[in-house]
């Protein structure tokens, strides 16, 4: 199996790196990991260099991306769409509000803004632009493309049982007016779902045209939340306007983000996610992530043995490995990505 794993700021620049492209890339690739996927910008940070800047900038990608190619390693991009910590906190005025009228409320660290901000999206698409131009990514994961949304554990079944609360502001009801005629957005919730995955599609129909004008011409990958099963799909569509059967005309790939061990799932449920997003024929690149380190156990060995055996026994032959961070010290888990890599190649 082909891995990627992805890299953060905070582990690139973190106490253990300080910057030092040659170590990061030396670990990865000893632990036959064979791509990192990195953000291309967070809030604020810009993470690319640019052609205003007045001094070589320190959050520059260049250098790992030079880094990846001199030892072979893949270099992908992540691009955070509608989850913005600097601008929700900067200007509120973009944070989603629920039907009364209620600003969303701060989460520990997902920051949400209101999809129907037109100009909020022309300038993350000024930034897709230039990470893309500078950087020549051959993959593209679009993160956070959805609607204001947070898996909680606590409503884990519950998923999709009731109206989402966020957006409803008065540019989301302005948009709903006219494309509908209606004024209140619950008078047809049916209505609302579709105005809802209308603007995702919208949204993701201009990353693909910016995207096809683009020199490197990146594929596109679109990331999806964890959600319950069964009907994945259906729960998918009314919590965040992901429509599936829409977006396959738009990307050919999907990357559903996996994460069993932080949401109390068994690996039962990251192979029911898959078997449910083949009836789509997608191609399938899923994200898995490990247990918080003092809750580390042979246990885990074996659910992530197993799990790796039952993607690969679904001809999925990639998988993100969500994240380094936890990743790098767990030796343990290191040599059995490293075993298996090595076994299926």
């Amino acid at each position: 199996m082909n891995f990627a794993v992805k890299v953060y700021p905070r582990t690139i620049w973190g106490e253990r790196y300080r910057g030092n492209f040659d170590q990061l890339t030396d670990e990865i690739a000893a632990a036959g990991i064979q791509n990192l996927i990195v953000p291309a910008f967070q809030g604020a940070r810009i993470f690319f260099a640019q052609q205003f800047d007045q001094e070589p900038n320190p959050w520059s990608l260049l250098p790992l991306r030079e880094r990846c190619a001199q030892k072979q390693l893949g270099f992908a991009l992540e691009f955070p769409i509608f989850n913005d910590r600097d601008t929700f906190d900067r200007m509120p005025e973009l944070r989603p509000q629920s039907p009364d009228g209620a600003a969303y409320s701060e989460d520990f660290w997902y920051r949400p803004i209101c999809p129907s901000r037109l100009e909020y999206m022309q300038h993350r698409l000024h930034l897709i632009e230039g990470a893309i131009a500078n950087l020549n990514p051959a993959l593209a994961l679009i993160n956070f493309m959805w609607w204001p949304f947070l898996p909680s554990t606590e409503r884990w079944d519950e998923m999709g049982s009731q109206v989402p609360s966020h957006c409803f502001c008065p540019h989301c009801r302005q948009a709903f007016f006219e494309r509908t005629g209606l004024v209140n957005p619950l008078q047809d919730i049916e209505a609302w779902f579709d105005f809802r995955a209308g603007r995702m599609n919208e949204v993701l129909a201009d990353i693909e045209e910016l995207s096809n004008q683009s020199k490197a011409r990146p594929s596109l990958l679109l990331e999806l939340p964890p959600m319950a099963t069964p009907h994945f799909d259906e729960r998918l569509l009314r919590l965040t306007g992901v429509h599936l059967a829409a977006t396959r005309k738009l990307v050919g790939a999907l990357s559903p983000q996996l994460f069993y061990n932080e949401y109390g799932q068994s690996p039962a449920w990251p192979l029911a996610v898959l078997d449910e997003l083949a009836a789509y024929d997608f191609s399938l690149f899923p994200q898995i992530d490990f247990p918080d380190l003092t809750a580390f156990s042979e246990d885990h060995l074996q659910e992530l043995l197993f799990l790796l055996q039952a993607i690969s026994g679904c001809q999925i032959g990639a998988a993100a490995l969500f994240h380094w961070e936890n990743l790098v010290h767990l030796p343990q888990l290191l040599n059995i990505i490293e075993q298996f890599s090595s076994e299926a190649s």
